[in-house]
């Protein structure tokens, strides 16, 4: 597969430290820390993203049960 290669602009030279100190203590260049910590990212969304479709669809299986006394009373104590 084709490899890209990105430039980052206005990188701010605490990230840039952040970065060049993570890959040293990691062994890693400062490329091989940045798509490290990029995979981690993406990485976690998508598990988060997997979860909660997840559980809509646990949700959905369920279906709705609600407590229709508590769901009244509720709304009636919002109520002037």
């Amino acid at each position: 597969s084709n490899m890209a290669t990105l430039t980052i602009k206005n990188l701010p030279e605490n990230i840039h430290q952040a970065l060049r100190s993570r890959a040293e203590d990691n062994g890693r260049s400062l490329n091989g820390e940045v798509i490290f910590c990029l995979k981690e990212v993406l990485g976690a969304k998508k598990i988060n993203l997997e979860n909660t479709l997840s559980s809509i669809d646990r949700v959905r299986e369920d279906g709705c049960k609600l407590d229709l006394k508590l769901l009244q009373e509720a709304l009636e104590e919002g109520r002037p």
